[in-house]
């Protein structure tokens, strides 16, 4: 890889919808999901490559994306980065007041993965070779967090840590 520089010329927000037939709605205990919905972020490099990244959160909120791509716009367009690394810290460190949580927060990693991905395509490689390429073998277990924010690993069969189950 010889540049990983960037710099946005266009950002824009991508919805995509699909509306289930009726009878073939997703239920759940939270109610009825009618459509599922996707929100992507697209930027446009100087240079002319294309990227794209998804808002985790656009499949509750995909209509609030939009607003959002505009608001991070400013802090956006026309700034040089040296690499896609970057571009994430600044738009929360000129953003912190309001885009530290919520679907803010998946906009603002969707123009990052965007950014990410323009980069990896221009200069040919995978985007996990700009973030440092693969570290481990295939056969080790990677870490994950689970829903409950707590460190967890894959694996088959109950967790080694599991009490044994007690009958009433």
């Amino acid at each position: 890889m010889s540049d990983l520089s960037a710099t946005v010329r266009h950002v824009r927000a991508v919805l995509l919808s699909h509306r289930y037939d009726p009878g073939d709605e997703l239920v759940w205990v939270g109610g009825t999901i009618r459509s599922w919905d996707a929100a992507l972020v697209e930027v446009e490099l100087a240079d002319g490559t294309l990227g794209i990244g998804e808002a985790g959160a656009g499949i509750m909120a995909a209509t609030a994306v939009p607003g959002a791509v505009e608001a991070f716009r400013p802090y956006l367009v026309d700034v040089p980065f040296a690499s896609p690394l970057e571009v994430g810290d600044h738009l929360r460190a000129y953003t912190a007041f309001w885009s530290r949580g919520g679907i803010l927060s998946g906009v603002a990693g969707a123009i990052e993965t965007a950014v990410l991905d323009a980069v990896a395509k221009r200069e040919g490689v995978p985007a996990h070779e700009i973030l440092g390429g693969a570290k481990r073998p295939a056969s080790r277990r990677t870490p994950a967090v689970d829903s409950g924010r707590r460190s967890t690993r894959w694996r088959t069969g109950p967790p080694a840590s599991s009490p044994p189950a007690s009958r009433p």
